[in-house]
C-alpha cells in the first residue's frame, strides 16, 4: 500500500472520515451504557472515586441486612413480653381465687431434734460424766484416826515451820524462834512448846516421845476429824493405823485403756494417790498428768463427787470395792461405763424444703472448728439461705425446731446424711437409718384440695410461661432467653448498640411454685402475689428498654438507606453521562461522516478525469 500514492486532498478527508468514526464510537459507548467513564482510561480520578462510592455503599447494604434482622428480632421479643404479660395476669388470677379459699394448714410443717442443746451449742457433744450421790462421809464410815504419828526430830532453827490443819479447815502454821515472844502466839522453840500450842489450837492429845525433840503422835479428841501434820520444822509425817481394809479402793479405766487406782488412806496424799474424802479423792484424781484423765469437781454443796471425761469421744469404767463406790455415791454397779451422749460432732445433715423446682436444700457440718456449726446463730446463717429457721425449746428437753419461713410453713421438710455419709447415731435428727425423714404440715379440707388445685394450673401457667419464653427468638438470637445482640451502624465498626436480654422464663422472673407446697396458706400465697407482682415489674422494664432500642435501631437504619442513596448519586455524577448530549452528538457526528465521505468524492473527481483519458 505505501507504493500507492494518495493526493493530499484525499488523506486529509479520510483521516477526517477516521476521526468521525471514533467519536462515533464513543457516543454509541455512552448511549448504550449511559456512562460518560467505564474504565481508568477513560478518567483515572473520577473512576476510582466513584469506585471507593460504590464499596462503601456496599458496606452500608450489609449492615442494613444486619439492623433489618435486628429490628425483626427485637419486635419478636416484643410479642413474647406481651404474651407473657398476659399470662402473668392469669397468674394473678388464680392467686386471687386461692387467696379466697379456705385455709388448708392446721399445723404447718416443723421438724424438732431430741437431746439437750443450748443456744451456743448445738452440736450436743456432752462427755461422758459420772456423778456421785448419797452418802460420801468416807471417815465417819471407816471408823476414826487414832493417831498421826512423826518421824525424827523436830528442826527449831528460827524461821521453820509446821503446819497443821484439821478436817479440811484453815491451815495454821506455827514457827520456830528463840526465844518465844511474850505472849507465846503461834511460835516455839522446842518440841514440848509446840505440843503445848497445839493442844490449846485443836483440843488434840500430843505426846512427846522420849527424845525431848520430837512429837511422837497427835491424836484429835473428835475421831472424825482427823489432823494432818506437815511442813519444813518436822520430817514427814508418817501415817497412821489403817483405817479401812487394804483392798478399799477407787479406778477408772479410759478408753480400755491401763487402770488408774487410787487407795483410801488417813491421813490421806492426792500426790501419790490416796484419799479419805471426796475432797481429797478430787485432788488425786486431778493430780494425774496423762491427757485422757478425766476431771474431778465437787458439787455445790463440797461434798459429792463429779467425774468429767477429759475428751468428749472419751468413754471411761468405774472400778473398786463396792464397799468405796457405794460410799462415795456411786450406785452403779461396780465396772459401769459411762459413755458420752449423742453427738452430732464431725456430722453433717442436709435439710431440705419443699419438693420440686421450690425445692431448697442446705448442708450443714456440725462441729467445733472454725468452719463448722456450733451455735444457734450459725445454725440460722446456714438454714436461712433455705428458706428455714430454727428455734431452742427449752421445755422438757433444750430441742432444736427447725421451721420453713414465713410462706413456706405448708412446705415439706426433710433431713438425710448427705451422699457417702453415714447418718449421724442416736435420736438427734429422729432416725437412725440412712433414709431420709421427712415432716409434712397437717392439712384440712375443703381448702387442701382447691388451693393444690389452683396451684397446679398454676404451676401449668409458669411452664407455659417459660415456654413462651423460649420461642420468642428470631434468626437464632432470643433477647428473653438471655442473649445479647450487637448491632453495627457504620462500615468502620465505629459505631454500634449492644441490646441486652435477660431470662424472661419463669425462673428468670423468680415465679417458682411446687404443686403439693404452695397455695396450702395464706402467707404461701403472698409470696406468689408478690412474685407476679415483680415478674410485672420486669416485663414493663424490659419491654421499655426493647422499645427505646427499636427506635434507636429504626433511626439509624433510615439514615443509613439514605447515606447509601448519596454515595450512590455521587458516583454516579461522577461517571454517568449525558444522554442528551450523546443524542445531539451523534446526530452530528452522522452527518458529519456524511459530509466527510462527500469530500471525500469530491476529492476524487480528478482522478476520475484521468481515468477517463486512458479510456479515450
Amino acid at each position: 500500500m505505501s507504493s500507492i500514492s494518495l493526493t493530499a486532498a484525499t488523506r486529509s478527508n479520510l483521516l477526517a472520515l477516521q476521526n468521525v468514526a471514533d467519536h462515533q464510537a464513543l457516543t454509541q459507548n455512552v448511549l448504550a451504557t449511559g456512562k460518560r467513564v467505564t474504565s481508568a482510561l477513560d478518567n483515572p480520578v473520577n473512576f476510582f472515586t466513584a469506585a471507593g462510592l460504590l464499596d462503601s455503599r456496599a458496606d452500608l447494604s450489609g449492615l442494613l441486612d444486619g439492623l433489618s434482622n435486628g429490628i425483626q428480632t427485637l419486635q419478636a421479643a416484643n410479642r413474647g413480653i406481651e404474651a407473657i404479660q398476659n399470662l402473668v395476669r392469669m397468674g394473678q388470677s388464680i392467686t386471687a381465687r386461692a387467696a379466697a379459699a379456705p385455709d388448708a394448714v392446721s399445723v404447718p410443717a416443723f421438724l424438732p431434734s431430741i437431746g439437750d442443746y443450748t443456744a451456743a451449742d448445738v452440736v450436743g457433744a456432752q462427755p461422758a460424766a459420772a456423778f456421785a450421790s448419797g452418802s460420801q462421809n468416807l471417815v465417819g464410815l471407816h471408823g476414826v484416826m487414832t493417831e498421826t504419828a512423826i518421824a525424827g526430830p523436830l528442826n527449831t532453827t528460827p524461821g521453820q515451820t509446821v503446819e497443821v490443819q484439821q478436817a479440811g479447815g484453815p491451815v495454821i502454821t506455827y514457827e520456830a524462834r528463840s526465844p518465844v515472844p511474850t505472849p507465846p502466839g503461834n511460835f516455839f522453840s522446842n518440841a514440848t512448846e509446840l505440843a503445848d500450842r497445839l493442844r490449846r489450837d485443836f483440843n488434840a492429845i500430843v505426846t512427846v516421845s522420849a527424845d525431848p525433840g520430837t512429837i511422837a503422835t497427835v491424836v484429835p479428841r473428835d475421831g472424825d476429824r482427823p489432823i494432818t501434820v506437815g511442813g519444813s520444822g518436822i520430817s514427814p509425817t508418817q501415817p497412821g493405823p489403817a483405817l479401812t481394809q487394804s483392798a478399799d479402793t477407787f479406778s477408772y479405766e479410759v478408753n480400755g485403756g491401763a487402770i488408774v487406782t487410787f487407795t483410801f488412806r488417813t491421813p490421806p496424799d492426792p500426790a501419790n494417790g490416796f484419799f479419805n474424802s471426796p475432797a481429797t479423792l478430787r485432788d488425786a484424781i486431778n493430780a494425774r498428768a496423762e491427757p485422757s484423765a478425766p476431771s474431778a469437781s465437787l458439787d455445790g454443796t463440797g461434798s459429792r463427787l463429779q467425774l468429767i471425761a477429759a475428751d468428749n469421744d472419751d468413754t471411761f469404767q468405774l472400778r473398786g470395792s463396792v464397799t468405796t463406790l457405794s460410799n462415795l455415791g456411786f450406785t452403779q454397779p461396780n465396772g459401769y461405763t459411762y459413755q458420752p451422749s449423742p453427738s452430732l460432732d464431725t456430722k453433717s445433715i442436709t435439710y431440705t424444703i419443699g419438693k420440686g423446682v421450690e425445692a431448697r436444700s442446705v448442708t450443714v457440718p456440725f462441729g467445733y472448728e472454725a468452719t463448722e456449726v456450733t451455735t444457734l446463730d450459725q445454725l440460722n446463717a446456714h438454714l436461712l439461705t433455705a428458706d428455714m429457721i430454727a428455734t431452742l425449746e427449752p421445755s422438757p428437753y433444750g430441742k432444736v425446731v427447725v421451721r420453713g419461713i414465713a410462706g413456706r410453713e405448708a412446705d415439706t421438710i426433710t433431713v438425710q446424711a448427705p451422699i457417702g455419709e453415714t447418718s449421724p447415731t442416736g435420736v438427734r435428727i429422729l432416725t437412725n437409718e440412712n433414709a431420709p425423714y421427712s415432716v409434712g404440715a397437717v392439712l384440712s379440707e375443703p381448702g387442701a384440695s382447691q388451693r393444690q388445685s389452683l396451684a397446679r394450673d398454676y404451676a401449668g401457667l409458669l411452664e407455659q410461661i417459660s415456654s413462651l419464653a423460649r420461642d420468642s427468638g428470631f434468626n437464632g438470637q432470643n433477647l428473653l432467653m438471655g442473649a445479647t445482640m450487637r448491632l453495627t451502624f457504620n462500615e468502620s465498626g465505629t459505631s454500634s448498640t449492644d441490646v441486652a436480654g435477660a431470662m424472661m422464663d419463669a425462673h428468670g422472673l423468680g415465679l417458682l411454685t411446687s404443686i403439693d407446697g404452695n397455695f396450702l396458706d395464706s402467707q404461701s400465697l403472698q409470696a406468689a402475689v408478690s412474685q407476679l407482682r415483680s415478674a410485672s415489674d420486669a416485663l414493663r422494664v424490659k419491654a421499655s428498654e426493647l422499645s427505646s432500642a427499636y427506635n434507636t435501631v429504626g433511626t439509624r437504619s433510615g439514615f443509613t438507606k439514605s447515606m447509601s442513596n448519596i454515595l450512590a448519586v455521587g458516583a454516579a455524577a461522577l461517571t454517568d453521562g449525558d444522554m442528551n448530549q450523546a443524542a445531539a452528538s451523534a446526530s452530528a457526528l452522522d452527518v458529519r461522516r456524511q459530509m466527510a465521505t462527500s469530500s471525500l468524492g469530491l476529492a476524487n473527481q480528478a482522478q476520475q478525469a484521468v481515468l477517463q483519458l486512458l479510456r479515450g
